[in-house]
């Protein structure tokens, strides 16, 4: 009896399982207000370059563009699991001085905010209803849809370090940025 009740408890949770539909939000969260940081860096030498953005690799068996090593890769690809729409961009400077820097998006019109000389922070906010479409990941599209980030800077960048606490700072001819993806999902 005791065997019977734990095989009818164990289908019934089977079932019950399957029929449970998976999460939406967030990266498999119940959210739909979310936010994805990335750690960014560009050598400074007074040319437009896409900033090399920490763990973002290309995936196994593929080639990415601008991404020789597929370690770092520039360009970053859909993430969540379903389309999103990205409500606020925010850039902020932790190490270095820059000319000018931008978040783009290939997806949608380009750009989505923009920092000029000497800026160390910018957060911008879309009026409500206007937004920039990601799609989901893994969509098949004609172009590799994606956002990044366009950063110029001098040889000489000055030597500021605001979060780097126990961290040994980059080069001089480094510039370091934090870049917040700010997105809503159905």
């Amino acid at each position: 009896m005791r065997r019977f009740l734990l095989a009818a408890f164990a289908a019934t949770a089977v079932c019950l399982a399957s029929s449970v539909p998976a999460r939406s939000g967030c990266q498999g969260t119940n959210f739909t207000f979310c936010s994805k940081v990335f750690h960014a860096q560009a050598i400074c030498d007074d040319k437009d370059r896409l900033a090399s953005i920490s763990d973002n690799h290309c995936p196994v068996g593929q080639t990415c563009l601008f991404c020789p090593s597929g370690k770092d890769c520039p360009l970053i690809q859909p993430w969540e699991p379903v389309p999103i729409k990205i409500v606020g961009v925010e850039i902020a400077v932790s190490w270095g001085s820059i000319s000018y820097a931008f978040a783009g998006n290939n997806y949608q019109p380009d750009p989505m905010a923009f920092m000029g000389a000497g800026q160390t922070h910018r957060q911008q906010w879309f009026p409500q209803g206007l937004s920039f479409e990601m799609p989901a990941a893994g969509t098949p599209t004609a172009a590799s849809p994606h956002i990044d980030l366009h950063v110029s800077c001098r040889k000489a960048s000055a030597k500021r370090c605001f979060f780097c606490l126990k961290r040994k700072p980059p080069p001089p001819n480094v510039v370091v940025l934090y870049y917040t993806i700010y997105y809503t999902v159905p």
